[in-house]
């Protein structure tokens, strides 16, 4: 069975490719720039865009399962095409949000609820992953500042989240393209422990083995950040769930152990697996 692994120049997609690999699994990946994506010389890569269906063809020629990593867009052709093609499974990566009832997180839902529901009208069988908050948020919103003044500035430390490990959405992801025994589950993710924001910086410093301090700023310095490389809509999602997980302990879901037979990766060992990358270099 080809699978298509889409999205796979970042940290799940690259994750997932390297699992099906690993398999022997024969597989594909879809890039809009196939020079630039340093993917594995193994895999066989396909350039193509989600945004434009029509130019997908090649790309879903022969593929019975895609790892698929959209973000909307043109659906309903989307849909079309992997029908056409004779896609059979798809196992999407959408988000925690898809159960998040709080005001602040109905755009961030509607848009992965959208996707889930299109793939379900179309007749796929289907996984679909709600992982929550990513360990790579770390370096994503923290590392170029440990790097520059080792503190991290934040409008709320004491906010709570369970990290996951993007190794441990990207096995998940191997297990239901090849076992099939998540079919039509819509599983959410969570690391194994709930922290602070203050905690897990912590965890930073100790492991870096150099002090790392946290400085708390106002909603409005830290918008002035985030919007640096976000979009509003998504600072203020933050910012209002930020707000809201201050002092309340983050869920915490046995899915990964269930599905992998091994715990969740503690942010810890995730860390240290990645201490080069908060080095200047």
């Amino acid at each position: 069975m080809r699978v298509l692994v889409t999205g796979a120049s970042g940290r799940v997609g690259r994750g997932v490719l390297e699992g099906l690999l690993a398999e022997n699994a024969p597989v594909r990946a879809l890039s809009r720039q196939p020079e630039k994506a340093g993917l594995p010389r193994e895999a066989e890569v396909v350039r193509g865009d989600l945004g434009e269906p029509a130019g997908l063809a090649k790309a879903f020629d022969g593929v019975r399962a895609v790892f698929l990593y959209a973000q909307g867009g043109k659906l309903p052709e989307l849909m079309d095409e992997m029908k056409r093609a004779g896609v059979e499974y798809v196992v999407f990566l959408s988000t925690i949000d898809a159960t998040n009832t709080h005001g602040y997180a109905q755009h961030n839902r509607r848009r992965h609820l959208e996707i889930e529901e299109a793939i379900a009208a179309a007749g796929f069988k289907y996984t679909f992953l709600r992982p929550g908050a990513f360990a790579t948020n770390a370096l994503r919103f923290w590392r170029q500042s440990i790097v520059d003044s080792g503190v991290v500035r934040i409008p709320f430390p004491e906010s709570q989240q369970s990290p996951i490990d993007e190794r441990d959405i990207s096995a998940v992801a191997v297990r239901a393209l090849l076992s099939r025994k998540l079919d039509r589950e819509a599983i959410v993710l969570t690391g194994p422990e709930s922290l602070t924001q203050r905690q897990q910086i912590q965890s930073l410093s100790e492991v870096l083995a150099r002090p790392i301090s946290v400085t708390t700023i106002s909603e409005d310095e830290a918008r002035q950040q985030l919007q640096k490389n976000l979009s509003p809509s998504y600072v203020e999602l933050l910012i209002a769930q930020w707000r809201e997980e201050v002092g309340v302990l983050s869920p915490v879901t046995p899915n990964v152990e269930r599905v992998l037979g091994r715990p969740a990766t503690n942010y810890r060992t995730w860390v240290r697996r990645n201490a080069d990358s908060f080095n200047a270099a």
